[in-house]
């Protein structure tokens, strides 16, 4: 848990590269320190401190290629409905293969 906090605090970016390798299905990275994202069209989701595009929220997310993105019509958040076989409890935004 330490180390994802840690993880958390550093931001994703220096200038227009990443400085750390974005989490599986998170397109935008994790959120900066100030809860803001590199991208000035892109959204930080503070529950799960991830970046989003607010105007194509689904942009550039695949849910792994198992699965499909849609917009949850009460958070206005990304999503993954995962393939059968498949589950995004690892990753919101990734699915990957249940364990038999």
């Amino acid at each position: 848990m330490s180390l994802l906090v840690g993880l958390l605090v550093v931001g994703c970016y220096a200038g227009g590269e990443r400085e750390k390798e974005a989490p599986p299905g998170y397109p935008g990275g994790f959120c900066l320190q100030a809860a803001t994202c590199y991208k000035p069209d892109w959204r930080c989701n503070t529950e799960g401190l991830y970046c989003y595009d607010i105007n194509d929220p689904c942009e550039g997310i695949y849910c792994g290629g198992e699965g499909e993105c849609y917009v949850d019509p009460e958070s206005s958040l990304p999503a993954c409905l995962c393939g059968p076989g498949h589950s995004n409890e690892m990753y919101s935004l990734f699915c990957t293969p249940v364990s038999p």
